[in-house]
């Protein structure tokens, strides 16, 4: 491992990082994608992929009925709605001190931040600036939206908490921490209004249409699965009822993959196909019905 850290003394110690992790491993990159999305970087414009390497400065833009993950420092996931623009402010990791730092800036659209509790660490921090406000998240699931012909930011904890700073004067109440279920909106030069306890049911809602699942291609909806990822199971993902001891005769039970979503099976072409027709290669050709 190495890092590359780059260090600027003021009244004080400000640490602006950019580090390379094992090998040539990115800081951040598509996961998935939807469409052909709009991705502006240095290089110049491109249509975003899945596997490619996010970096600070670039600007992705989605269209109607376009989506994209991009996954960030192993830390964090930003999944990009439609008819969204953001873009990567900050991006950096200094691992001897176990710091990361993810922002970005939402022009406008509906994004969910979902961070790890290694953003609540030291000095870490995952960021999102709108027009209106600055949505600080240290973990857990977060929407943000912004409106820029309303110029109003709302912001709708699904898990974990968020902390909303208005861009007003510094103020007394310019700044609430939202909790699980709660939302807020931040009208432009003006405090956010009073949080609202939506409740889970109301937040899952209202993030509907944001995420998307899988990669976007047609190598299936289990490619992010948790059992694929090797991460723990979602308690609905388990068998019911099946322990190793104490076992006694009984009908045959089905197989965990039995018990999981039908998402586990969408990845079923043979090989002769796969590598005839690689994933994100659009199909041609012609269909005859013979009678």
């Amino acid at each position: 491992m190495r890092a590359v850290v780059v260090a600027t003394w003021a009244i004080g110690l400000v640490v602006v990082a950019t580090a390379g992790r094992a090998g040539s491993e990115p800081l951040a990159q598509f996961a998935a994608v939807q469409g052909e999305v709009r991705w502006t970087r240095a290089s110049g414009h491109a249509t975003a992929q899945v596997g490619e390497t996010v970096s600070v400065g670039d600007r992705i833009r989605t269209a109607a009925a376009q989506r994209a993950k991009v996954l960030a420092l192993d830390a964090a996931v930003l999944d990009i709605g439609p008819n969204t623009e953001v873009a990567v402010d900050e991006l950096g990791t200094v691992a001897d001190a176990q710091r990361l730092a993810f922002a970005i800036r939402l022009f406008q659209g509906r994004v969910i931040l979902r961070v790890t509790p290694a953003f609540a660490r030291g000095a870490s921090h995952c960021l999102a600036e709108t027009g209106t406000a600055s949505v600080s998240v240290p973990n857990g699931e977060v929407v943000v939206r912004y409106e820029p012909d309303g110029e109003f930011t709302e912001v709708v904890v699904l898990s974990g908490e968020a902390e909303v700073t208005a861009k007003v004067e510094a103020v007394a109440g310019g700044r609430v921490r939202l909790g699980e279920g709660f939302a807020v909106r931040v009208p432009k030069g003006r405090l956010p209004q009073a949080p609202a306890q939506w409740g889970l049911e109301r937040a899952r809602q209202y993030a509907e249409g944001i995420e998307l699942f899988g990669t976007g291609r047609r190598d299936g909806l289990n490619v992010l699965h948790p059992l694929t990822l090797g991460r723990l199971l979602d308690p609905a993902d388990t068998p019911v009822g099946r322990s190793a001891r104490g076992r006694t005769a009984q009908a045959p039970q089905r197989t965990l993959p039995e018990e999981m979503s039908a998402d586990v099976y969408t990845n079923t072409q043979p090989l002769e196909v796969f590598r005839a027709f690689p994933p994100g290669r659009p199909l041609t050709g012609d269909v005859r019905v013979d009678f």
